[in-house]
């Protein structure tokens, strides 16, 4: 893998920046690969977990920041959440999600 570098992009370079910070690498030159798995790992938790799906909260991310930023979100569809209780229909949301990322492609 080549060294990772600063785009000039601000987007780009800001999760460049986010990816840095989770994986505690100073410099965005000494990330790797594995560095690229582990923010990517992390962020899955983050957004299963029950209190961005909503779970036991009043808000959540995936019904409101989320839903803002990224409307077309899988996480964010509504016929995603099908079910009869707040925790069913979070269970579907992340089968769904892992669903997708097992197979390494979103619709």
């Amino acid at each position: 893998m080549e060294r990772v570098r600063w785009t000039g992009h601000p987007f780009v370079d800001a999760g460049l920046s986010a990816i840095a910070a989770v994986t505690g690498v100073s410099d965005v030159k000494d990330l790797e690969a594995g560095h690229f798995e582990h923010a990517a790992a992390e962020l899955e938790r983050v957004l299963l977990s029950d209190q961005a799906l909503g779970i036991g909260v009043e808000k959540s991310f995936a019904r409101g920041a989320l839903s803002q930023i990224f409307p077309n979100s899988e996480l964010v569809n509504l016929s995603n959440w099908r079910g009869r209780t707040p925790e069913e229909k979070a269970e579907n949301v992340r089968r769904k999600f892992q669903f997708l990322t097992a197979c390494g492609s979103f619709p």
